[in-house]
């Protein structure tokens, strides 16, 4: 995925920033531990990146998706009898 210029007739604009790629940029920031300032621009603009985890903290989507994800996780391993042998 790409970042991909909008804007007027001039050509001024914003820089798009996918879904993926914002998300991603939060959990990147999140692992990582670092600074907003830090996230990489391959995510998209810092300010965009830490709008979308203001907005979504404020509005309960956050721990929603953090629910969701920790809920999936919890499902118990498959046991060792339907398990593929090693290779």
């Amino acid at each position: 995925m790409t970042n991909v210029r909008v804007g007027g007739w001039n050509g001024a604009g914003r820089v798009a920033v996918s879904v993926a790629l914002g998300a991603e940029g939060i959990l990147y920031r999140s692992r990582c531990d670092i600074a907003w300032r830090d996230v990489p621009a391959v995510f998209g603009p810092r300010q965009t990146i830490w709008t979308w985890h203001r907005r979504m903290a404020g509005d309960g989507t956050r721990d929603t998706v953090l629910h969701r994800l920790l809920t999936h996780a919890d499902v118990p391993a498959p046991d060792a009898a339907s398990a593929p042998p090693p290779l």
